[in-house]
């Protein structure tokens, strides 16, 4: 686990912290899209892990697994609340670590993910 949380903060020194926001203002590089791939596979491997140590150990520590859309126009926004949940745990005597993951992603894994939770649409209008 913290093997892959040190990978993963690799990727956060060089992807921008709010990816969907940045997303919908620049330009997409193919360096950018190799990156945001690594970060998804990372990403999605270190929460399964810690999603099982939560659920088995009954851990303090709570991942949180943050699907959002280029498409969607409440992303941001609810990456901005998700933003206050280490605050909000911490103050519970707990930890929390937010996975950021593209929906729309062409990640294997994340097509499952979709189709384990059965999440058929990327778009909210709420």
């Amino acid at each position: 686990m913290n093997g892959l949380l040190k990978q993963l903060s690799f990727y956060w020194d060089k992807l921008p912290f709010r990816i969907e926001e940045y997303e919908r203002s620049n330009p997409l590089t193919e360096e950018y899209l190799l990156l945001k791939k690594q970060y998804t596979q990372i990403s999605i491997r270190t929460w399964i892990l810690a999603r099982d140590k939560y659920q088995v150990c009954k851990t303090s520590f709570i991942p949180v697994l943050y699907m959002y859309s280029q498409n969607c126009t409440l992303c941001i926004a609810q990456g901005e609340q998700l933003d206050r949940l280490p605050g909000l745990v911490a103050a519970k005597g707990a930890q929390s670590l937010v996975f950021t993951i593209d929906i729309e992603s062409d990640v294997q894994m994340v097509t499952y993910l979709r189709e384990y939770y059965n999440i058929t649409t990327a778009r909210h209008s709420w």
